[in-house]
């Protein structure tokens, strides 16, 4: 009983995307402190 690849990539893309939607915040965060002093 595999999965079909469909279902693997979409797992991974939605692990970047929120990896990446982790990394944007983090940044946004940083970018935000230092312009606020």
């Amino acid at each position: 009983m595999r999965l079909p690849p469909f279902f693997i990539i979409r797992r991974y893309a939605h692990a970047a995307l929120a990896l990446v939607a982790s990394l944007a915040c983090v940044a946004f965060w940083i970018v935000d402190a230092v312009k606020g002093g």
